[in-house]
C-alpha cells in the first residue's frame, strides 16, 4: 500500500529543510575557515611588522606585542605552522629557548615537511648545548630537503665544533654545486681545512673566495692566518694589512697582524696594532695578553707587567696570563712574585708543561735547583716530547758538572726541535769538551 500523498510532501518538505541547513552550516563553516585563515594571516604579518619595527623611544622591537599576535593567530587557525614556527623564532631571540623549542615542535607536528623549524629548532638546541640534537635536526631538514645549503653549512659548523673536520668537510663539499660563486663557502671551507692541518687546501679555498670577491675581508684575514701556521709571517702580513684596509674596524684582522708582526720581531707595529684591537674591542682579552708579551719581548717590563695586571683585574682567572706576569716579574727581578704567579698558574691548569717549565726556571733563577729539577721532570712527564723541558734541565745538569746527562737531555731537545740552536751548540760544546755559557 502506498503512503499517502501528504506524507510523501511532507518529507519531502523535511528533507529539503535538512538539506538547506546541512548546506548552510557547511558554507558557513567553509566561509568561517577562510575567514580565520584571512585572520591569522593578518594577524601573522602584523607580528612580523612588529618585531621588525624599532620603537624611536625605547630604541626596542616589539617582540611581545608580535609574539602575542602570533598567539592570535593560532587560535584563529591551530593549523597555521608558520605563525607557530615565527613565534619560537622570537622566543629564542628574547632569550627563551625552552619556550622557542616547544614552538618549533608544534610547527613540526602541524607540519612534518617544515624544514625551516628544523633548521630554527637546531639552532635553539645547539645554544643550549645540545649539539647531538641540533644535528639530528639538521640531518631531519636534509631528508626533507636534499641539498638545503643552510642546514648544511650549519650542519658542518656543529661537526667541526664536535672535532668531526671530516664530516664538516663532506658537508661543505655536498653545498659546493650550489656555492660555486659564493665567497662564504670557500672562506668556510678553507676554515674547515685549516683545522685538519691542511693549510696548502685553505689557501687554496680562500684564494678562490678572494678571486670571486676581491674585497672580502674575512677571507684576507684567514688567509693570513693559514700563512703563519706556515710560518710565512712576511706574507701573512700583506694579506692581513689588506683585511683592516678592506675593513678598518675588524678587530680580529688587527689581532693577526700584532701576532704577524710579532713574529718578525717587528715588536713597536706589534703593539700598535694590539692597542687598536682593543680600541675596536676593549674586551678583547687576548689583545691585552699579547700586547703585554711584546711589550715584555721589548724590555717594556713595567708596561708589560701593566697590561698583565689589567687582564688579571679585569677577565676571569687564566693561567697563561699568571704564567706571563711570573716571567716579565723575573726578569725585573721580583723572583718572590714571579713564583706566586708561577704556583697560581699551575693550580689553575696543572696539566700544561709550560707552567712546570717556567716555574722550574724561575727555581732555578732562585738558586732551588731541587726544586727547578723536580718541575722539569714534571713537565716531561706530561710531554716527553717538550724541548724545552730537555733543555732548561741540561742547564741545571751542567752547572752541577753532570756532563753526561746533560748531553742525554741536549740529544733529546735536538731530536725533538733539531732547529733550537741552545740544543745544538751546547751539545756541540760538551761534545767537544767545553762547557757551553751559563743560561741567563
Amino acid at each position: 500500500m502506498r503512503p499517502p500523498v501528504r506524507v510523501i510532501i511532507g518529507l519531502s518538505v523535511a528533507l529539503f529543510f535538512v538539506f538547506v541547513i546541512a548546506a548552510t552550516i557547511f558554507v558557513g563553516h567553509y566561509w568561517f575557515q577562510v575567514f580565520a585563515r584571512q585572520k591569522a594571516e593578518s594577524l601573522y604579518a602584523l607580528s612580523i611588522a612588529k618585531a621588525q619595527t624599532l620603537d624611536p623611544k625605547t630604541k626596542t622591537y616589539d617582540a611581545a606585542g608580535a609574539i602575542e599576535c602570533l598567539n592570535q593567530a593560532l587560535i584563529w587557525h591551530p593549523q597555521f605552522y608558520m605563525a607557530a614556527n615565527y613565534r619560537g623564532q622570537l622566543k629564542e631571540f628574547n632569550g627563551d629557548l625552552k619556550g622557542a623549542i616547544a614552538d618549533f615542535d608544534l610547527a613540526i607536528r602541524i607540519n612534518s615537511h617544515a624544514t625551516p623549524a628544523y633548521i630554527n629548532r637546531a639552532d635553539s638546541e645547539r645554544r643550549q648545548g645540545h649539539i647531538d640534537l641540533a644535528i639530528a635536526d639538521l640531518t631531519k631538514a636534509l631528508e626533507v630537503d636534499p641539498g638545503n645549503d643552510q642546514a648544511l653549512a650549519q650542519r658542518a659548523e656543529l661537526k667541526k665544533a664536535k672535532g668531526d673536520i671530516t664530516g664538516a668537510l663532506g658537508d661543505l663539499d655536498d653545498s659546493l654545486t650550489n656555492n660555486a660563486g659564493n665567497p662564504t663557502f670557500f672562506n668556510n671551507r678553507g676554515l674547515a681545512r685549516l683545522d685538519t692541518g691542511d693549510i696548502e687546501g685553505a689557501i687554496r679555498d680562500f684564494d678562490q673566495a678572494i678571486n670571486l670577491d676581491p674585497k672580502h675581508a674575512v677571507s684576507f684575514n684567514n688567509r693570513g692566518l693559514a700563512k703563519m701556521h706556515k710560518g710565512q709571517s712576511v706574507e701573512a702580513i700583506i694579506d692581513l694589512e689588506k683585511a683592516v684596509q678592506l675593513k678598518p674596524e675588524y678587530a680580529d684582522a688587527w689581532y693577526n697582524l700584532g701576532n704577524a708582526r710579532a713574529n718578525i720581531g717587528d715588536r713597536d707595529t706589534a703593539i700598535a696594532a694590539f692597542t687598536k684591537t682593543l680600541e675596536i674591542n676593549p674586551r678583547y682579552s687576548k689583545a691585552l695578553n699579547d700586547r703585554g708579551i711584546a711589550k715584555r719581548a721589548k724590555g717594556d717590563l713595567a708596561g708589560a707587567i701593566d697590561d698583565f695586571n689589567e687582564f688579571i683585574k679585569e677577565f676571569p682567572p687564566d693561567a697563561n696570563t699568571y704564567n706571563n706576569r711570573g716571567l716579565a716579574l723575573r726578569a725585573k727581578g721580583d723572583l718572590d712574585g714571579a713564583l706566586r704567579d708561577l704556583n697560581e698558574a699551575i693550580k689553575l691548569d696543572p696539566h700544561k708543561p709550560l707552567y712546570f717549565t717556567s716555574r722550574g726556571f724561575i727555581e732555578h733563577s732562585r738558586k732551588d735547583l731541587n726544586a727547578a729539577l723536580a718541575d722539569y721532570a714534571q713537565a716531561l712527564a706530561l710531554n716527553p716530547k717538550w724541548a724545552t723541558g730537555y733543555l732548561y734541565r741540561a742547564r741545571i745538569r751542567i752547572a752541577q758538572n753532570e756532563l753526561e746527562e746533560a748531553k742525554a737531555d741536549l740529544r733529546k731537545a735536538h731530536e725533538i726541535d733539531p732547529k733550537n740552536k741552545e740544543a745544538r751548540d751546547n751539545l756541540a760544546a760538551l761534545e767537544s769538551g767545553t762547557l757551553p755559557p751559563p743560561a741567563p
